[in-house]
């Protein structure tokens, strides 16, 4: 209200905000310097308990805790087609020389599973009776994925990270 600020009035959402010592900011700099510091001291570790390795072997080797339900599943395809999804298309090839597209030829199988359910449906009122063959490179990725998941044994160019991993059940 000081700054005649009007919610839905704002021009791309900028709203007037305080900082800790309840000073009204007005401008994008100042505002944006609040974020940071009000998600720097959530991130922040007081404890040190984030990267102390005995806390999480205590926490890991105690079996009166509960099971986090799915946390050791497999991969799925629908995970690996939601992160695929997310991939940049023509971009350079990755540290592991893979170029992106190669991993979105199985959005293509994703497209002609739907297309095929579709016309299962149409034709039969539902859709029934196996998939069609051609979830090759799907399969090949779930499969290669969950080989990694089980053996911990990855490709040494998997093993640092340089993009957003697929997402798990």
């Amino acid at each position: 209200m000081t700054a005649k600020w009007k919610l839905k009035s704002a021009a791309a959402g900028i709203q007037p905000i305080r900082d800790k010592e309840g000073v009204l900011k007005t401008t994008l700099p100042e505002q944006l310097e609040v974020w940071r510091d009000h998600f720097g001291t959530l991130a922040a570790d007081q404890t040190g308990n984030s990267q102390d390795p005995k806390k999480w072997w205590e926490i890991a080797k105690d079996k009166t805790l509960p099971a986090l339900q799915g946390l050791d599943g497999d991969f799925m395809r629908k995970y690996i087609w939601k992160a695929l999804q997310g991939m940049k298309t023509y971009r350079a090839p990755g540290g592991d020389g893979i170029p992106t597209n190669f991993y979105r030829a199985a959005l293509l199988e994703k497209e002609r599973l739907a297309e095929w359910v579709d016309e299962q449906a149409r034709l039969q009122g539902d859709a029934q009776g196996e998939p069609p063959p051609g979830l090759f490179m799907t399969k090949a990725l779930v499969d290669l994925l969950n080989n990694a998941w089980k053996t911990g044994v990855i490709a040494d160019d998997w093993v640092e990270s340089i993009g957003s991993c697929c997402c798990r059940n």
